[in-house]
């Protein structure tokens, strides 16, 4: 049995049965697909410090500082701080926040998260400085 070719001429295709359409169509695909993920990496929401950031302090924050970071008030203790205060946010560099974030507020309701890696913490200092007035994060979410 002789292969047949798979053109007759530079250019022209000659015809096939519809199965062998359709495998060359989904093949087709299949490549498209593995080429596009092998090109540079996409950056996924959830790879985005500050999103990160805003699932842990969605879930483990928010309770005392309000889920726009405005603060809550809390019977036992003084108001949290308004993190989308830009005085609030000019006067504390990323450092102070981090060593808080780490070892909690002394005086006070705010607990130390030491458990979590330098990159949580970080994620969630990303989040926090999105809550600056005026920035994209407190546009979205209404400002506060």
């Amino acid at each position: 049995m002789g292969s047949r070719p798979i053109a007759e001429a530079p250019g022209k295709l000659s015809c096939r049965s519809p199965r062998q359409i359709i495998r060359a169509f989904a093949f087709g695909i299949l490549i498209a697909a593995v080429m596009r993920c092998s090109g540079e990496p996409r950056q996924a929401a959830v790879e985005i410090p500050a999103v990160r950031g805003e699932a842990f302090f969605l879930t483990h924050c928010a309770s005392c500082h309000g889920p726009h970071g405005r603060g809550a008030a809390l019977a036992a203790s003084a108001k949290p701080p308004d993190f989308q205060s830009s005085a609030w946010q000019s006067s504390r560099t990323d450092e102070q926040i981090l060593q808080a974030i780490t070892h909690g507020k002394p005086g006070t309701a705010m607990l130390g998260w030491p458990m979590l890696s330098h990159q949580e913490r970080s994620d969630l200092l990303a989040f926090i400085r999105s809550l600056r007035s005026g920035s994209e994060e407190t546009r979205t979410n209404g400002g506060g």
